[in-house]
C-alpha cells in the first residue's frame, strides 16, 4: 500500500479485500512505524589468557553460518561434559574417538609449528575457543575418562607441554600449569599396560 496525502495507508492484500490505516495524521495512528534497532556496543576481551572465558562479551551475529558454528561449538562442548559426568556407562570405543579429537584439537593448538592448511588453521582455532586444557581437566571427573585421557599419546602431549618451547611467555607458563593440573587429575587412573609403553 501507499501512504495518502490524508495519512491513511491503503492495503491490498493477494485475497483482495482492501483495509485502510491511520498513519500519524493529527496525532492519530493506528499504525506506528517500528524503531530502529538499538546501536550495538562493539566487544572486548578482558583478558588474553587461554582460559578465561567467563569475561568475554557474546557478539550477536546473525549469519547463518555464524549461527550454524556457535551451534556445533556448543553441542561438542555439551558432548564433552556429558561425557566427563556419564563416562562409565559410555561406550569404550566412544570415550576414546572423543579424546582423540580432543587430543588432536589441543595438540594443534600447542605446537609451535606455523601451517597455513585450512584443517590446521580451524584445529588451532578451536583449541584457543573452547578446546582448551582447562576445560579436557573439567571434563576428567571419572576414572573411565581419567583413563581414557592418560594414554600414552596424551601423556607424551602433556609432557611435551610441561617441558615447554623455547620462547617463553606467560601463555606458554599458563599452559604448562594447565598441562600440569590434567596431569594430576588423570596420573591416578594411569593403566598399567599404558605405564610400560
Amino acid at each position: 500500500g501507499e501512504l495518502g496525502e490524508d495519512g491513511w495507508i491503503r492495503v491490498q492484500w493477494d485475497t483482495g479485500s482492501t483495509n485502510s490505516y491511520r498513519m500519524g495524521k493529527e496525532g492519530k495512528y493506528d499504525l506506528k512505524l517500528a524503531e530502529p534497532p538499538p546501536a550495538s556496543q562493539p566487544a572486548t576481551e578482558d583478558s588474553e589468557t587461554e582460559d578465561d572465558s567467563e569475561g568475554e562479551h557474546v557478539e550477536k551475529n546473525l549469519h547463518p553460518t555464524s549461527m550454524m558454528l556457535t551451534s556445533t561449538v556448543n553441542l561438542l562442548q555439551t558432548l564433552c561434559l556429558s561425557a566427563g559426568l556419564h563416562a562409565e556407562v559410555m561406550q569404550n570405543e566412544a570415550t576414546r574417538t572423543l579424546c582423540g579429537l580432543l587430543r588432536m584439537l589441543v595438540e594443534s593448538g600447542t605446537t609451535e609449528k606455523s601451517s597455513s592448511l585450512p584443517n590446521t588453521l580451524v584445529n588451532k582455532e578451536q583449541h584457543r575457543s573452547w578446546c582448551t586444557l582447562g576445560f579436557i581437566r573439567s571434563i576428567a571427573l571419572m576414572p573411565q575418562m581419567c583413563s581414557t585421557l592418560s594414554t600414552s599419546q596424551w601423556i607424551m602431549l602433556l609432557m611435551k607441554i610441561v617441558e615447554g618451547h623455547d620462547s617463553f611467555t606467560a601463555s606458554s607458563l599458563q599452559r604448562q600449569i594447565l598441562a600440569v593440573h590434567l596431569l594430576q587429575a588423570v596420573l591416578p587412573s594411569w593403566d598399567k599396560t599404558e605405564r610400560s609403553r
